[in-house]
């Protein structure tokens, strides 16, 4: 089972990964961005028998 980084994750570990403020520009690119492995994986194949 493939798991992905949410929001909240990914700003937790930028937050404990540097010093000071973590200071994000566009939250909605960010969570747009963490969406695209979700939306690209691909589909397992079933095998039929």
């Amino acid at each position: 089972m493939t798991r992905y980084l949410s929001l909240d994750n990914l700003l937790r570990i930028a937050d404990a990964s540097v010093e000071g403020d973590v200071l994000v520009r566009d939250i909605g690119l960010l969570d747009s961005a963490l969406g695209r492995p979700r939306s690209s994986a691909p589909t397992p194949i079933r095998a039929s028998i």
